[in-house]
């Protein structure tokens, strides 16, 4: 079973999941050498609810040929030539994360409450947009003039200019 860590506290309030037991840790190698910060992740009152399998990062997906400036922060989402060309991922957290690093906070800020500014700024946001798509990011980038996202778990897939030159 996958599941992201921002749904693993609702996993295991409704009884959805289990703890791993020591002897089934042991059997992952990996589990081992994993970093600490890793292992806190999936870990609630010293047990241990989940693996890490993948990791990964959004990033910001432009044609050069589009979009008449460099693009070079999360704020730049929200300039004013850009709105509604923007392919947003369907999924609330990433455009939450992404709102909290044009305002300088973490993706991880836990207390959402505290930020007085986070609801404007994902209305904003909102208003950019002109899809909101998990799974069909990347056609809106080729054949129209929208910015894309893309969620990347290697390197090179994060370089979408060695194959393209017009994407940055």
């Amino acid at each position: 079973m996958g599941l992201s860590d921002g749904w693993l506290d609702a996993a295991i309030a409704q009884s959805l999941i289990r703890p791993f037991e020591a002897p089934e840790l042991a059997q992952i190698p990996q589990w081992q050498q994993l970093d600490p910060k890793w292992k806190a992740l999936v870990s609630r009152e010293q047990k241990v609810w989940a693996v890490p399998y993948r990791w990964g990062t959004t990033v910001i997906a432009y044609r050069t040929d589009k979009v008449p400036f460099e693009i070079s922060s999360w704020a730049d989402l929200w300039r004013p030539e850009l709105k509604r060309r923007l392919s947003l991922p369907d999924d609330a957290r990433e455009a939450i994360g992404l709102t909290l690093k044009k305002l300088g906070k973490s993706y991880q800020t836990a207390d959402l409450n505290a930020i007085a500014s986070l609801a404007t700024e994902l209305k904003s946001l909102n208003a950019q947009a002109r899809l909101y798509s998990s799974d069909t990011y990347l056609q809106p980038l080729m054949i129209d003039d929208t910015l894309g996202w893309r969620w990347v778990g290697r390197k090179i897939s994060a370089a979408p200019s060695n194959k393209n030159p017009i994407l940055k």
